[in-house]
C-alpha cells in the first residue's frame, strides 16, 4: 500500500490509488513540485565598449556560472539597436556591428537546463566623427574680373557616414555655392578687398566641420 517516486520536472500532480474494480480516488490533494536548482550567474564582457560608427564588438558571456545540477543550456544576445537577438545559443558569445551613433545596451539572457535565466548588461557608446575640411585656393591672390578655383578636395572622413556635400562661400555677400557633391567651385571677385572663402564639408550623419582661406583681390 506504499508506492515511492521521484519528481524530475516542476509542476502539479495528482495522485491516485485504484482498486481491482478500476475505481480510483485522490489520495492527497495535489504534489506540487519546485526547482531545487537556482539560476545561473550571467556575465558579460563587451568590447570594444566605445568606438565610432561601424563599430565591431565582441560580447562575451563565457565568464557565466551555475554550480548546481541544472547546468547553462543557453545565451541569448540582445544587442539594443532593434537588430535581431542572436541564440538561443550554446556558444557564450557573439558579434555585432553598429551602424549608427548611439548609446546601448547589450544584454545577454543565460539559460540553464531547468529553464531557470538571469541576465547581465554592459553599455556600448557609439560616435560619428565629422568629416576634416580642408580647402586650398587657385590662385591665392587675384585681380577682379579674375576667375578663383575653391578646392576641398583633400576633405577627408574615414569612419562609416562619408563626406556627403560642400558648401562654398566666397565671403563677399555673393550667394553660397552649393550644398553640392563636387568639392571644387569657382567663383569671380569684381571688388578689390581682402576676403575669406569658407567651405563646410558635411558628412551622411550631418556631422560638419569647416575650412577657411583669405584671398586678397586687388
Amino acid at each position: 500500500m506504499t508506492a515511492n517516486h521521484t519528481y524530475s520536472a516542476a509542476g502539479s500532480y495528482t495522485v491516485t490509488v485504484t482498486d481491482t474494480g478500476g475505481l480510483s480516488s485522490t489520495a492527497t490533494p495535489v504534489v506540487r513540485v519546485t526547482p531545487t536548482g537556482q539560476p545561473p550567474v550571467a556575465a558579460l564582457t563587451v568590447t570594444p565598449a566605445s568606438g565610432v560608427v561601424n563599430l565591431a564588438v565582441s560580447a562575451n558571456a563565457s565568464g557565466s556560472t551555475d554550480t548546481d545540477a541544472t547546468p547553462i543550456a543557453s545565451y541569448t544576445f540582445n544587442f539594443g539597436d532593434g537588430s535581431a537577438a542572436v541564440g538561443p545559443q550554446a556558444g557564450a558569445t557573439a558579434n555585432h556591428t553598429y551602424t549608427r551613433a548611439g548609446t546601448y545596451t547589450v544584454q545577454v539572457t543565460v539559460t540553464d537546463t531547468a529553464g531557470l535565466s538571469s541576465t547581465a548588461t554592459r553599455t556600448v557608446t557609439v560616435t560619428d566623427a565629422p568629416p576634416v575640411a580642408s580647402l586650398s585656393t587657385n590662385p591665392s591672390a587675384i585681380k577682379p574680373g579674375q576667375s578663383l578655383t575653391a578646392n576641398a578636395s583633400g576633405s577627408s572622413d574615414t569612419d562609416g557616414t562619408p563626406i556627403a556635400s560642400y558648401t562654398f562661400n566666397f565671403g563677399n555677400g555673393s550667394a553660397a555655392v552649393g550644398p553640392q557633391t563636387s568639392p571644387t567651385a569657382t567663383h569671380v571677385y569684381t571688388k578689390t578687398g581682402d576676403f575669406t572663402v569658407t567651405v563646410t564639408v558635411k558628412d551622411t550623419a550631418g556631422n560638419s566641420s569647416t575650412a577657411t582661406k583669405k584671398i586678397k583681390v586687388h
